[in-house]
């Protein structure tokens, strides 16, 4: 099974900086003193005001559903889990200190299903002796399976890490099968 993929999309630069404009001047997400937990969903409107967003996903034939903020300040911030998600896997950008991050996934897990602060589930690995299986620096877009359980481990000198992570119709895990 394939976990990652890079993929190439147009209007990269331009889904960066709308993205992070649309962060930094509309609401408080990278306020310290509001962090509530690492999965932030954005609403509706942060894709209409983001229209690269579904240009660039034109060639792949998707259409995206649902935009999402992953934020961290330290490793603490993301244990090993598995999204609750309907979607098998997303397409992860990478906004801000990325650099030198790895996603990390694991076998062997066993799971409980956990709420965050901000609304969102999500299934936490609550054994320890899980084995990793394969690892990825986001340091472009990449298709993630984030049915898969998994972590990131961030250089924490360069925080925030923050990455947009677009839920697609119909999912794109079936890219991953494919060179």
């Amino acid at each position: 099974m394939k976990y990652w993929k890079r993929i190439k999309i147009d209007y990269e630069e331009e889904i960066r900086k709308k993205s992070l404009e649309l962060i930094t001047k509309h609401s408080n997400i990278l306020d310290r003193s509001q962090f509530k937990g690492s999965f932030i969903n954005m609403p509706p409107e942060f894709v209409k005001f983001n229209t690269a967003i579904d240009h660039a996903l034109e060639p792949y034939g998707r259409v995206c559903v649902k935009a999402g903020i992953y934020l961290m300040w330290n490793n603490l911030d993301a244990i090993p889990h598995i999204d609750d998600q309907e979607a098998v896997a997303r397409v992860n950008i990478p906004l801000l200190n990325c650099e030198g991050t790895s996603t990390i996934f694991y076998d062997n897990v066993q799971t409980k299903t956990l709420l965050l602060p901000t609304g969102a589930s999500y299934h936490a690995v609550v054994n320890t002796d899980y084995h990793e299986v394969d690892r990825v620096e986001i340091n472009s877009p990449t298709i993630l399976r984030i049915s898969a359980p998994h972590s990131i481990v961030m250089n924490e000198a360069r925080a925030p890490r923050l990455t947009l992570t677009l839920t697609l119709t119909p999912d794109i895990s079936d890219l991953l099968d494919y060179d």
